[in-house]
């Protein structure tokens, strides 16, 4: 079974949920709403998701910021270009040529929302009531020009403020720009690794940090890495648990097959590793967590290395989000 065949076993309404997880303006809007239960597609649920935070955010308004201006003009705006004026003859026309800021909405961000827009529609892989929403939401977008979504800085754009409603928007429309591949043998779209990856390790810390009570929640940064690899950290007390969570193909199905030990092995010296090197900075218990999403099963297995505890398990993401909850908070006890 390739990559692509075992993350299309996740049912969508569980992905949903780990979105949830993941952006928290997505609570906001209901499963009930999106239609969530009925999508069959990846890629029409997060269209639903981008069409309904869109129209909540045109009632909201859209982000305005100043953009430079420039052109003749009647009335005097901004600076006048002396040297412009005057090579443009304008004097019987009695206009002046003027450089100035408008506050518009006409910036990146609106930009990227329209591209999407267009994107989705371009595509083609949603319901002809979704079309009809998005071609309504684009005559909205008549003050906005047009841009290439390859030459959008996606990474540079910053959500303080007034902008941070956008956040959600524009990574879950950068899911559908790149994230999403096709299998061509079943019609059916998938999220890449990569992406999923990062949705998984997100919703585990959110889930941990807003549904286990009495459990701190960090990012353990390691050196020359990115945080996407980073562990987490469980506090409890006097007890702390190092969490390594990441999507391995390898170990996807098949987890407790003899082939895959010696990579496990592996993953557990670097967790070990971990472990110790804290407990000499510490004096609190520490021990060490893998966890791993699953269409196998959920498990727990607890393995001693050199008196120090290293947990390994596994969640089905194949089971109902309520069954998985009750397995994560059981997780959490270990620390």
């Amino acid at each position: 079974m390739h990559k692509g065949e075992m993350l299309q076993q996740i049912p969508n309404i569980n992905l949903y949920h780990m979105l949830c997880y993941s952006f928290r303006d997505l609570n906001k809007i209901t499963p009930e709403a999106l239609g969530a239960e009925s999508f069959d597609q990846i890629e029409a649920l997060l269209s639903a998701i981008l069409l309904e935070g869109i129209t909540r955010q045109f009632k909201r308004g859209l982000y305005k910021e100043y953009v430079e201006g420039e052109g003749l003009l009647q009335v005097l705006r901004g600076k006048i270009d002396i040297h412009e004026t005057i090579r443009l003859k304008t004097q019987v026309s009695r206009q002046v040529y003027c450089h100035y800021d408008e506050f518009s909405v006409d910036n990146i961000y609106n930009q990227v929302l329209k591209a999407l827009c267009l994107l989705i529609l371009k595509r083609g892989r949603i319901a002809s009531q979704q079309r009809k929403n998005f071609k309504r939401l684009l005559i909205s977008f008549n003050e906005v020009q047009d841009i290439a979504l390859d030459c959008v800085a996606w990474g540079k754009l910053s959500y303080e403020k007034n902008k941070f409603p956008y956040k959600m928007l524009i990574q879950i429309g950068y899911m559908i720009f790149k994230g999403i591949h096709l299998d061509i043998n079943t019609g059916k779209g998938y999220l890449n690794e990569v992406i999923f990856n990062h949705l998984y390790k997100q919703c585990i810390y959110r889930f941990f940090e807003t549904e286990c009570h009495g459990v701190d929640v960090s990012y353990e940064k390691i050196a020359d890495e990115e945080e996407v690899d980073s562990d987490l950290i469980l506090l409890r007390e006097d007890k702390i648990m190092l969490v390594h969570t990441c999507f391995y193909p390898e170990l996807f199905i098949n987890q407790k097959a003899t082939e895959h030990k010696s990579f496990l092995l592996q993953e557990m010296k670097k967790t070990f590793y971990s472990v110790r090197e804290n407990s000499m900075k510490s004096d609190e218990t520490i021990s060490g967590l893998l966890l791993y999403p699953s269409i196998e099963s959920t498990y727990i297995e607890e393995y001693m290395l050199d008196q120090h505890q290293i947990f390994v398990a596994a969640i089905d993401l194949r089971e109902s989000m309520s069954a998985i909850k009750v397995h994560l908070k059981q997780m959490s006890q270990l620390a």
